[in-house]
């Protein structure tokens, strides 16, 4: 598994608690040799020397005197046979290091075990999408319910991973029931409640249930304190489903119209509601006119990503080239061949329309 951010902090985070542990002569709490092994395997996850460290980290284990020591290691070996794909071998890990929490007054609480909290991510990963086995993945679930500080946003979060596993074998109907079940859980803020509506629509999607796919996406998009870009993503699915799917070409504007309509979202939304507009009126309505409006809009959109303007400009000379107007599709290509950012494919596309034209 690629090396995260937030993972290779919490591993340096451990090293520096190891060195500061082991400054002073008083107390020692780990081990010089546990030390030594521990920082070599580090060094070779950290370059996704799976093998190697997986060696240091096991070396590690055998001289590891107490939870402490035995809990974090098992984890980084658990990563070490997860970059390796060994999925079983690397639960195993996982599994002995829920095992190991550090003793104390905090022995209970999740936040206050990072290691552990990290084994639980990765169990129900591996479960619910490597192994495909969602009951024991929910076993695990139920395993960290049970520990203290364990905050809802995270429970939501692995139940959603139990229902992505659901989706990918097609189990359509207990993906539905798991994501459910996380909407019941009290504490989420509306953006988290929106995210699992939205998923929720997804799985209606794609079990062919589109109207019931389209009540959530709706019920996400209206939610109070929803962030801007759900909100836009919610609206912007609706008109596609509208679109796509149900054919209901003038709900769907009307929808597209909304996305673009909300402030602060993601200029791609935006953008993607404009040009799918554009569509519309250049494919079903046939009016042309209409649909270089919207391509345009597209286009125009502020900070918008290079590539999404050379497709806005690319759809407009497309819209000349249909009409058989030579001239403004010849001008609107060159447009589009002078713009930064024009993938080498459409360049050639669009090298060979303007040949073709001056022939």
């Amino acid at each position: 598994m690629n090396l995260k951010l937030s993972e290779a902090i919490t591993i340096l985070l451990f090293l520096l608690t190891i060195l500061s542990a082991n400054a002073g002569p008083q107390n020692p709490q780990f081990g010089d040799e546990f030390i030594k092994a521990y920082k070599a395997g580090y060094e070779k996850l950290e370059v996704k020397q799976y093998d190697d460290a997986l060696k240091s980290f096991q070396t590690a284990a055998k001289i590891a005197k107490g939870n402490h020591e035995k809990g974090p290691v098992y984890t980084r070996i658990g990563e070490c046979l997860y970059g390796e794909n060994k999925w079983q071998e690397a639960a195993d890990a996982f599994q002995q290091a829920i095992q190991c929490p550090i003793p104390g007054k905090h022995e209970r609480n999740l936040h206050q075990q990072k290691h552990i909290q990290d084994a639980f991510g990765f169990l129900i990963e591996i479960y619910s999408k490597k192994l495909k086995d969602i009951d024991k993945a929910k076993e695990v679930l139920k395993a960290m319910g049970k520990f203290e500080g364990v905050h809802p946003h995270q429970v939501v979060g692995h139940m959603k991973r139990l229902s992505e596993g659901c989706l990918h074998q097609k189990d359509y109907d207990r993906a539905t029931k798991i994501i459910s079940e996380a909407l019941l859980i009290e504490g989420m803020n509306d953006d988290h409640r929106g995210d699992l509506i939205c998923f929720q629509a997804r799985i209606y999607e794609h079990s062919g249930k589109f109207e019931l796919a389209l009540t959530e996406y709706r019920k996400a998009s209206e939610l109070p304190k929803i962030h801007p870009h759900r909100a836009c993503e919610a609206t912007l699915n609706t008109g596609k489903i509208l679109s796509d799917r149900l054919k209901k070409y003038d709900e769907a504007l009307k929808w597209f119209d909304k996305a673009v309509k909300i402030e602060k979202a993601h200029s791609g939304h935006h953008y993607e509601a404009l040009r799918r507009s554009g569509n519309i009126y250049e494919n079903i309505k046939k009016q042309p006119d209409k649909a270089r409006e919207f391509y345009s809009k597209a286009g125009n959109i502020p900070k918008l990503h290079p590539h999404n303007k050379c497709d806005a400009q690319w759809h407009i000379a497309q819209s000349y080239l249909r009409e058989k107007n030579k001239e403004k599709a010849r001008e609107e290509l060159k447009k589009l061949l002078a713009m930064k950012g024009l993938r080498d494919n459409n360049r050639k596309r669009a090298e060979n329309e303007l040949k073709k034209l001056d022939k």
